[in-house]
C-alpha cells in the first residue's frame, strides 16, 4: 500500500493497492474550483466539479458520492456532513443523492477497495486489499475507523503522509473482536451478541450503533463523535452527525434523518 498527496491546501489524496485493488484522485493543485477524478481499475471514470454532488464509479454495484465546498473539493471547509438517499441505478451503477450541503460520502467498489470521505474537514480514506491489510487515510484529528476484518493491521496516516498510529486486531473477547493500539489515535470497535456495536475514541467519545428487531438501525453518539460503522443487510453505513442528528437505517436503500 502507498498514499500519494497531490498539490497543496485543497489538493487530492492518491490511494495505491495491488492490481486488484486501485484507485487514485487526480486534480488540478490548489485550485478553488479544481476538477478531480476518480478512476478504477476497470478503467471508468467519474468527473466533479467543485461543488459536484453525485456521480458513480463505473463499476458494477459501485457507489461513489461526493459533495465539495466552493474553494475545497475535498470538504475542507467542514461542511461536508448530511444524509444521503439512494437515487437508482445509472447503467448500472448505484446513485446516492441528497443536500449538496449536507452530504454523508460512503465510497465501495467491486475490486475490494472501501473508500470513507469524512465530515469535519477532514478526508480519511480506508483501503482494504487481498491481503487484509487496512490503511486510514485522514487528518489526524479526525480519524474514522472501520470494522475491519477477523485479523490483520490497522495502520492510521496522518494527512503528511506520516503514520500516527497501528492498531491490531487483539483477538475475541466473548465472541466480541477487538482492536487495539496506540491509544492516541486510534479507534476500538467492540460488538458483543446482543448485535450493539460500540466505537469509543481515545477521548473518551462513545458512539453506540444498535439495532432492533424491527431492522432499524440507530446510530447515537455525543456532539463531539462523528464516526461510522457498516452493519446491517447491503452493507449500510450508519453515521453520528456532530451536531446531533440522528440518521436512521430505515432501508438498505433508504436513508431518513432525524432529530434525538
Amino acid at each position: 500500500m502507498y498514499v500519494i498527496r497531490l498539490g497543496v491546501g485543497g489538493g487530492y489524496l492518491g490511494v495505491g493497492g495491488d492490481a486488484a485493488a486501485v484507485s487514485f484522485w487526480v486534480g488540478s493543485a490548489g485550485a478553488s474550483r479544481g476538477v478531480p477524478m476518480w478512476t478504477g481499475i476497470a478503467g471508468a471514470f467519474s468527473v466533479w466539479a467543485a461543488e459536484a454532488v453525485l456521480g458513480s464509479v463505473g463499476a458494477s454495484g459501485g457507489v461513489l458520492v461526493w459533495v465539495g465546498s466552493a474553494g475545497a473539493v475535498l470538504g475542507s471547509a467542514g461542511d461536508v456532513v448530511g444524509v444521503s438517499v439512494w437515487a437508482g441505478d445509472v447503467e448500472g451503477d448505484s446513485v446516492w443523492a441528497g443536500d449538496p450541503r449536507h452530504v454523508l460520502v460512503w465510497v465501495r467498489d467491486t475490486r475490494g477497495v472501501s473508500v470513507w470521505v469524512g465530515s469535519v474537514g477532514a478526508v480519511s480514506v480506508w483501503v482494504r486489499d487481498t491481503r487484509v491489510v487496512s490503511v486510514c487515510v485522514g487528518s489526524t484529528g479526525a480519524v474514522l475507523g472501520s470494522m475491519g476484518a477477523s485479523g490483520g493491521v490497522l495502520v492510521w496516516v496522518g494527512s503528511a503522509g506520516d503514520v500516527v498510529g497501528v492498531s491490531v486486531w487483539a483477538g475475541d473477547v466473548g465472541g466480541d473482536s477487538v482492536w487495539a493500539g496506540d491509544p492516541r489515535h486510534v479507534l476500538v470497535w467492540v460488538r458483543d451478541t446482543r448485535g450493539v456495536s460500540v466505537w469509543v475514541r481515545s477521548v473518551g467519545v462513545v458512539s453506540v450503533w444498535v439495532r432492533d428487531t424491527r431492522g432499524v438501525s440507530v446510530c447515537v453518539g455525543s456532539a463531539r463523535a462523528v464516526l461510522g460503522s457498516v452493519g446491517a443487510s447491503g452493507g449500510v453505513l450508519v453515521w453520528v452527525r456532530s451536531a446531533g442528528a440522528v440518521f436512521v437505517w430505515v432501508d438498505p436503500s433508504v436513508w431518513a434523518a432525524s432529530k434525538p
